[in-house]
């Protein structure tokens, strides 16, 4: 079987015809004046003329002569460009080169305007397409020898006035050397004058009319859709016989036939129920799930009831009881809605929005026992495990596991709260399936929230009072703190003073001891020179033999005075000259008094971290009650 693609239906001599007129007399022949032939297929709307043109290409393309076969679109936004563009790059010839010239310098002169923000129009998309293909094809020696070349204008009569002009004005010229052919395709009873003067030098355009189809061709087209050939007098008789309108005519004899079988089914369904029972049933089928609750969103308790009791005994195909659900099969959900909509229509607008509103919730929480949890933690504001247990102990576990998995619930501190648009959602559903909250439920939240909040005044109250405590414990401490820095300081003192004290002594002795070698140093030059002196005055005194040698030892002692140096006297007074000792009795107690203040210090600055640190804590808390006092459970 062929491709859908290939398939053709009807036509088949009106495409060989064509075809024929199309082709030149001589393949390959040049032509000394080149012919300008006008084919109008014509037909009435939707009888297949765009089909036509996308065959008769098919049926063109195998060929000795280069051929170029493209199609101008009616004003479709887009459209145009990619078809002629699309044109171009299918033809493989020796043209190749001149349509990719073509076809870039029209995507590009588009893409740069559109980037430019200034979108090239249709129509002069169109005049750019028909100057570049008559300066590049048409008018180009190189290759315009034995081209065909075939303009398809599909509903040519869709085109505006001055679109229609344009084309006429950029259509190939005569004299080209080019055996060009335009195709247009019109509806019935446009005049051939009116094309005529649209082309003037075609001359009178060759006429095809698109006759409808039999029914044997209608009933071929079936068989290659797949469809059953038994609808093939309706369908013939809805599409008039046109190729353009046998999908649309398929696709409705289908649908019709498809209600009608729908609403056989729900007839069979319903069968032997009271017309006010078909109708609550049918107002249940619009749910998605449907139980005891989610059928009072659409109608009073009682005929609620009525329903569940209706649909305890029913046995359809498909459908089947889960739990405490009824789950309708696809097939018979539609059946019976379609039956609801086409019986009772006022009863159907009503129970629509309804319904809608329904779906919307049970797509968010599909499970109807989860929806049943959630309209019970609607009464907290914020709710915990230790609570649950103590004011529902029945609904903690699941609670607990809808809060945990975080679809439905979001954790505050050690509390959880329902999402904002979840609480919204479960607020509806309880709205329409009239769901309050147990009373008692309420009495023991507010009980439980009552003898919380006492609890967090009361440790309000003991932490204000603790905090009141330590901070006049630390303000005693710090003053001691501040108090010990003067006796700490006072001994720093001493001990530094009596260090000076000795410091000082040492100084004093030692520039003493540094002075005595000077003076002996002195005095002995004095003793020697006198000494030398009083020899010499002896020794002339006595006049005797040996007196020369005295005069030499006494000249000798004078001028040895002047040479002796003090270096050994010196030494000798520094290492002889007295140290004064520091007192290491009174600097030890001292140092140990020092010793005692600061432990002292060290234990009040401990003790005041630690108050500092358990006001902080304090505060904290108070933070903390302060939140809780905001998040009441109820």
């Amino acid at each position: 079987m062929t491709t859908d693609a290939e398939y053709q239906v009807g036509h088949k001599s009106e495409l060989q015809h064509v075809a024929s007129e199309l082709r030149p007399a001589v393949p390959g022949a040049q032509p000394e004046s080149p012919p300008a032939l006008l084919v109008n297929v014509c037909g009435p709307s939707r009888s297949g003329r765009r089909t036509f043109l996308s065959r008769l290409w098919k049926e063109l393309a195998p060929g000795e002569i280069p051929r170029v076969f493209f199609t101008l679109a009616p004003t479709q936004e887009g459209s145009l460009a990619r078809q002629l563009l699309d044109s171009a790059k299918a033809n493989r010839s020796y043209l190749e080169e001149a349509l990719k010239k073509i076809a870039d310098a029209l995507e590009g002169q588009a893409k740069r305007l559109e980037e430019a923000g200034r979108p090239l129009p249709e129509e002069a998309l169109l005049t750019l397409w028909s100057e570049l293909v008559v300066q590049n094809l048409v008018e180009d020696p190189s290759c315009n020898r034995g081209l065909q070349l075939i303009v398809a204008l599909p509903n040519l009569m869709d085109f505006d006035p001055v679109r229609r002009a344009a084309v006429a004005r950029e259509m190939p010229r005569a004299g080209t050397g080019t055996d060009s052919r335009i195709l247009v395709t019109t509806l019935p009873g446009t005049s051939a004058e009116l094309l005529t003067a649209l082309f003037p030098e075609r001359g009178t355009p060759l006429e095809v009319t698109l006759p409808p189809l039999d029914i044997g061709e209608v009933e071929d087209w079936l068989a290659h859709k797949g469809l059953p050939v038994e609808l093939t007098t309706e369908v013939y008789a809805a599409s008039g016989g046109y190729a353009g309108k046998l999908e649309a005519a398929a696709v409705t004899v289908a649908r019709e036939r498809q209600e009608r079988q729908l609403l056989f089914t729900a007839e069979k369904a319903l069968e032997g129920l009271a017309e006010n029972e078909r109708r609550l049933v049918c107002q249940a089928a619009l749910l998605p799930e449907v139980d005891s609750f989610s059928v009072k969103a659409l109608m009073e308790d009682a005929d609620a009831a009525l329903v569940m009791a209706i649909l305890a005994r029913v046995e359809w195909s498909g459908c089947e009881w889960k739990g405490k659900s009824f789950v309708l099969s696809p097939a018979m959900r539609q059946a019976i809605t379609r039956y609801f909509e086409t019986r009772h229509v006022a009863d159907y607008r009503k129970a629509q929005p309804l319904a809608d509103q329904f779906a919307k919730i049970h797509a968010a929480i599909p499970l109807s026992q989860d929806r049943e949890t959630l309209a019970r933690l609607c009464l907290f504001n914020y709710f915990n495990e230790p609570l649950l247990k103590t004011v529902a102990p029945d609904l903690a576990a699941e609670a607990m596991r809808l809060a945990r998995s975080g679809a439905y619930c979001e954790s505050s501190g050690s509390n959880f709260r329902l999402k904002a648009e979840v609480r919204q959602l479960v607020e509806n559903y309880m709205k329409l399936v009239r769901l309050g909250a147990p009373q008692e439920d309420r009495a023991r939240i507010t009980a439980a929230w009552e003898e919380r909040r006492r609890a967090i005044m009361d440790g309000i109250a003991r932490s204000e009072a603790k905090i009141k405590k330590d901070e006049g414990n630390l303000d005693t401490i710090r003053t001691q703190i501040r108090q010990m820095s003067g006796p700490i300081d006072k001994e720093l003192d001493r001990i530094e003073s009596i260090r000076r004290k000795a410091r000082r002594q040492s100084q004093r002795q030692e520039k003493n001891a540094n002075d005595a070698p000077a003076q002996g140093i002195l005095i002995g030059r004095w003793a020697m020179q006198i000494l030398g002196v009083v020899i010499i005055y002896v020794s002339i005194l006595l006049s005797s033999k040996s007196s020369i040698v005295y005069v030499g030892l006494g000249i000798a002692l004078i001028i040895g005075g002047l040479f002796v140096k003090g270096g050994l006297l010196t030494t000798t007074a520094r290492e002889t000259a007295p140290s004064v000792p520091i007192p290491e009795a009174d600097i030890q107690q001292h140092e140990k008094n020092l010793r005692f203040l600061n432990i002292k210090r060290q234990q009040l600055e401990t003790r005041q971290n630690a108050l500092a640190a358990g006001i902080a804590r304090e505060r904290t808390l108070l933070r903390e009650f302060d939140r809780e006092l905001r998040e009441p459970y109820i």
